[in-house]
């Protein structure tokens, strides 16, 4: 059985057990016979619940009865001694968790918001203290608690990901620390819509240096990067020939951050995002996915993401559980079984 003493807050994302009335889901249920389950057992079918499962389990006690013709017990056997589940001591604040929980609520906004999300770890360790989020029904305005949506709904992310896009563009030389002036202007080249700078709408050249293009968050910065990668600096007017490695240095580059590969978070259900054609007429987006407008991200990705930029270099995979507890007599906390230690990914040089 279990009891939620901070309510709805955290349901979803510790998750569900099947019933016992239902007993063990029909499309594993061959799986848990053979692993030694009941069929009335109760398992997790969501969440932290299922992640851990075979942690939080037990073993159950056997015995086994032998009876005379009167099926009166004669005998009576211990073939497997019963052993309780273990606990798990998570990363999670649960006050923190409600807060984060209430303030996307609280702010999420409306008009077309189709919802909202946050992930907040540590960026040495990568326990996680929250995950949150809510859907938004854009015809009703009904909201919907979703906090796995953190780790199972990519989005475009957007401006944020253009500290990437310098590293990137400093590890390829075309800028240095000390030489990385460009002017922010609009972007004409043939064939295509004019791109500019939401902080700049008429387009007037603004030089800036690379902390200056991050500040302003300008977008035509993100492009001129992306066109030296390419092999073909920015020109009023230019024909852009694509080459052959440019969307492999782009994702690469974002990769060594996290950005489009799973995190391996310890929850079930998690989603790599999505990566755009790069055929065809689609072959020139790279200037859109240098500034963030083209593939997709989760927020567990960036919340990796933004702590590798916090902590030096470092890839650390996030994590729920930071402990493992040995269940004690009634329930009562015991001495702990295993600690979750961090685990370095990669290291961005």
């Amino acid at each position: 059985t279990r009891y939620y003493p901070q309510g709805s807050s955290s349901k979803t994302l510790l998750g569900s057990l099947s019933g016992s009335s239902s007993g063990l889901p029909a499309s594993s249920l061959s799986t848990y016979l053979a692993e030694g389950y009941s069929r009335t057992d109760s398992v997790g079918i969501s969440g932290i619940e299922k992640e851990y499962e075979q942690t939080l389990r037990g073993i159950s006690k056997k015995t086994q009865i032998t009876t005379n013709s009167q099926n009166k017990i004669v005998s009576s056997k211990v073939t497997q001694s019963g052993t309780a589940g273990k606990n798990l001591q998570l990363t999670i604040n649960s006050k923190f968790q409600s807060d984060v929980s209430a303030a996307l609520k609280k702010y999420m906004g409306t008009d077309l918001t189709t919802g909202g999300y946050a992930a907040v770890m540590n960026p040495k360790t990568g326990g996680v203290y929250a995950m949150a989020g809510w859907d938004r029904n854009v015809k009703t305005g009904k909201l919907t608690q979703n906090d796995l949506a953190a780790i199972q709904d990519p989005i475009v992310m957007g401006s944020a990901v253009k500290p990437a896009m310098v590293a990137m563009a400093l590890q390829a030389g075309v800028i240095t620390p000390t030489s990385s002036t460009q002017d922010d202007q609009i972007i004409k080249l043939a064939g295509t819509a004019e791109k500019h700078s939401d902080f700049n709408p008429t387009g007037v050249k603004i030089p800036l240096t690379a902390e200056q293009a991050l500040e302003d968050s300008s977008n035509t910065y993100m492009i001129q990067l992306a066109l030296k990668m390419n092999g073909t600096p920015y020109v009023s007017g230019m024909s852009l020939n694509v080459s052959s490695n440019i969307w492999q240095k782009m994702r690469n580059g974002f990769g060594e951050f996290g950005l489009g590969n799973r995190t391996g978070i310890d929850l079930p259900g998690e989603t790599v995002g999505y990566k755009g054609s790069i055929t065809g007429s689609l072959a020139s987006s790279f200037i859109d996915e240098a500034f963030g407008q083209y593939d997709t991200y989760s927020v567990i990705q960036m919340a990796r993401f933004v702590s590798t930029i916090a902590n030096g270099g470092y890839l650390v995979q996030p994590k729920v559980v930071a402990s493992v507890l040995k269940s004690g007599k009634n329930g009562v906390r015991s001495s702990v079984a295993s600690e979750v230690s961090p685990t370095i990914q990669g290291y961005v040089k």
